[in-house]
């Protein structure tokens, strides 16, 4: 029986193997309880179906037996057709909201799904729009709403995140101005559709904000992780890099960001040649344990029991328990949630 730190360290090695950022060399010999807790730890990060990529690349000795693995297979069969669902209802939304002159991009979902070598085993989730051009009046909300597309959750957004800081915010608003004038149009598979999607320059931004703005509220999870690591392995030039960095630091998410270069190198195997800036060992560490304590998107975080059924206590407490890490955004809390009320 391995311990519990090797038996986490093994699972990311599986992991690596199924995103390719490893090569086979040697593998324990599993009991049917690892193999299970290694499922459980997949669902809880959203990582099914590459746990099953890495499988395949194990020797059939080494692989689970017959009775866990067929179920398995199963959850990845599901995961992929999901994604051929999800892959033409985006196409829909698109086209329907292009037709009527919003200028639709698809952020994150079905757009980060062709970053990887096999995006259809990457768990797929909501559908999210961002509408660059106002049309009539539609009584949408800032922040977007939502409706249900045969079972499939479509988000529209008038504007993508924020910063609690107002002068931080600001900034941010100004780079909204940029992006929605960015953007490339993309082949959607399963799908004769062209999608526009956030070039890879915003992207190394918003991205990473928008893993920050989860990980404040809630938590985040390994998919996330990876669809990071996935768009940073496209490579990017010098000037790139260091226009990437700039802006970062101008919305203070350099510590953050060095945080996640830790997770994505030490745990997903991301090569020194991709990383965006120097790994952050000690921000690094509590980032990950985070990420193992909560899971996708804080769902599986079993910490704050008082608090499961009023989810803006939990949040306020996660807050509470963030702001010694990362003051300079989350002191400015309770300014933005009085200006929020007063807004209503």
């Amino acid at each position: 029986m391995i311990s519990n730190k090797n038996s986490v360290d093994t699972f990311f090695y599986i992991i690596r193997l199924g995103l390719g950022t490893e090569e086979y060399s040697d593998f324990p010999n599993l009991t049917d309880e690892q193999w299970r807790e290694f499922i459980r730890l997949s669902k809880n990060q959203s990582l099914t179906g590459f746990l099953v990529s890495g499988i395949e690349k194990l020797p059939a000795e080494k692989r689970p037996q017959k009775m866990i693995l067929l179920p398995l297979l199963k959850q990845c069969l599901d995961i992929e057709e999901m994604n051929r669902r999800l892959n033409i209802a985006t196409a829909k939304a698109y086209e329907q909201y292009a037709e009527s002159g919003y200028a639709p991009m698809v952020m994150k979902g079905q757009g980060n799904c062709l970053m990887y070598e096999n995006g259809m085993r990457r768990m797929p989730g909501d559908i999210d729009l961002w509408l660059r051009k106002p049309c009539m009046d539609d009584g949408m909300e800032e922040h977007g709403k939502e409706f249900p597309e045969n079972g499939i959750k479509v988000e529209l957004h008038r504007s993508l995140s924020f910063i609690y800081n107002p002068l931080l915010n600001r900034k941010l608003r100004k780079l909204y101005n940029e992006w929605k004038g960015s953007g490339k149009m993309v082949l959607l598979p399963d799908t004769n559709t062209q999608i526009c999607v956030p070039s890879d320059e915003m992207n190394l931004v918003y991205l990473l904000l928008h893993k920050y703005r989860h990980f404040l509220k809630s938590g985040i999870g390994m998919k996330q992780m990876t669809d990071y690591m996935m768009l940073l392995r496209k490579g990017f030039t010098d000037e790139e890099k260091e226009k990437c960095v700039s802006t970062l630091g101008s919305l203070h998410l350099t510590g953050f960001c060095r945080a996640v270069m830790y997770v994505l190198k030490e745990k997903l195997g991301l090569e020194d040649r991709y990383l965006l800036m120097e790994p952050d060992a000690r921000l690094g560490v509590f980032l990950f344990n985070e990420i193992m304590a909560t899971g996708n998107f804080g769902f599986h975080d079993s910490r704050y029991d008082d608090s499961k059924s009023f989810m803006d206590k939990y949040r306020i407490k996660r807050k509470f328990f963030m702001i010694w890490k990362f003051p300079y955004d989350l002191m400015w809390y309770p300014y933005w949630k009085i200006e929020k009320i007063l807004k209503r």
